[in-house]
């Protein structure tokens, strides 16, 4: 069964209620850190408000919510964790800076955490997309990005993705 908790994971509250969630309920299989946005322009005039915000959100929540997730999953000598990050964590690229960072970031520390869980039947994925088509390029911080000069051959399905995914997360 799928459940699912609205919150703002760029926030302690919004973290902490979802930490509570997954403390009262059964152990969870799978976690997915999927929650992200992105600016895009120069570091340099960017609004360091939400830079910040993103840091906590693409990094910061993942932090918070594996490590509520995993007690439970490691008990249980089973479960998953995907996090989504980007091609962008393994290039860097001008006017996504910190997009890139911190998705840099969460493949770093998926690679670490499978490592340190190898033999105890938690699988760590990090998913690392190209362009997909999502909400992300429609918010008030990406309108200067034109998602026509992307190419259409590298826009990438997001159904496609996640079912890549997961089918490769429970091999």
């Amino acid at each position: 069964a799928v459940e699912t908790l609205e919150a703002d994971l760029a926030t302690v509250e919004g973290q902490a209620r979802v930490v509570e969630a997954i403390r009262q309920g059964p152990a969870i299989d799978l976690l997915i850190n999927n929650a992200g946005h992105s600016t895009i322009g120069p570091y340099a005039g960017s609004d360091l408000d939400d830079e910040l915000g993103m840091l906590r959100l693409h990094n910061e929540a993942p932090m918070v919510l594996t490590r509520a997730a995993l007690p439970a999953m490691i008990e249980q000598g089973s479960g998953a964790v995907i996090n989504v990050a980007s091609v962008a964590g393994l290039v860097s690229t001008p006017n996504v800076a910190v997009y890139g960072a911190t998705k840099a970031f969460l493949v770093s520390f998926t690679r670490a955490l499978r490592q340190e869980l190898k033999g105890n039947g938690i699988r760590m994925q990090c998913l690392c997309p190209g362009y997909t088509r999502s909400e992300i390029h429609s918010r008030e911080t990406m309108k200067d990005f034109d998602v026509n000069i992307v190419p259409e051959k590298l826009w990438m399905d997001a159904d496609t993705v996640v079912a890549e995914s997961l089918a490769a997360i429970t091999d």
